[in-house]
């Protein structure tokens, strides 16, 4: 049996990673970082696939957050793998004061042994506070799940675009955002 591929993102996955944003910020952790990836500026001398890479480096980075007493908060969303382009925008807490600085330092360093051939292979940046269509932690989830197809991202004030095939898994979150996690906390999901 070959691998899942998928032409456009779920709804469903989309509204997960919403109630995710959200129950993260009701908990005190917003997620104010926005994070891409450009898996084609970077060097790949051991030929590990994106999501390879990138699961390395969560677990690196979740344990150098650990050792100072911080917790790993993000989901990822991953877009074209096949043809011209390969990005993974992530949104991600910064449990530091600092504009992101340190959480930066410390992921690209968990992306180090990849070998990141250009500065501009890992972007990061503040998602600001607002919650409007252009910006804020809202405005990062509708641009990082513009890979929708029409319809659903219609339903969700997405704008469209195409991302073309994807190969593998094309959203995931780390344990303390997910259903489970929500459900634990008694968090009820909304519409």
């Amino acid at each position: 049996m070959g691998k899942r591929t998928s032409t456009y993102l779920r709804g469903p996955d989309a509204d997960n990673c919403r109630q995710a944003l959200l129950f993260s910020a009701e908990q005190g952790f917003s997620l104010n970082l926005a994070i891409s990836i450009n898996w084609h500026l970077f060097n790949n001398p051991t030929r590990l696939s994106d999501q390879r890479r990138l699961a390395q480096a969560q677990t690196r980075l979740h344990h150098s957050l650990k050792r100072r007493e911080h917790d790993l908060r993000w989901y990822w969303v991953r877009e074209v793998s096949l043809g011209a382009l390969a990005n993974t925008h992530l949104h991600a807490h910064d449990p530091f004061a600092d504009n992101g600085a340190t959480f930066e330092k410390l992921l690209l360093r968990a992306f180090e042994v990849d070998g990141a051939a250009d500065r501009q292979a890992v972007l990061v940046k503040r998602t600001g506070s607002g919650q409007s269509r252009s910006g804020g932690p809202l405005g990062w989830w509708r641009y990082s799940f513009k890979g929708l197809n029409q319809r659903d991202a219609g339903k969700r004030h997405i704008k469209f675009s195409s991302q073309g095939e994807v190969v593998g898994k094309r959203v995931g979150m780390t344990e303390n955002l997910n259903r489970t996690a929500r459900a634990r906390a008694g968090y009820a999901d909304r519409p």
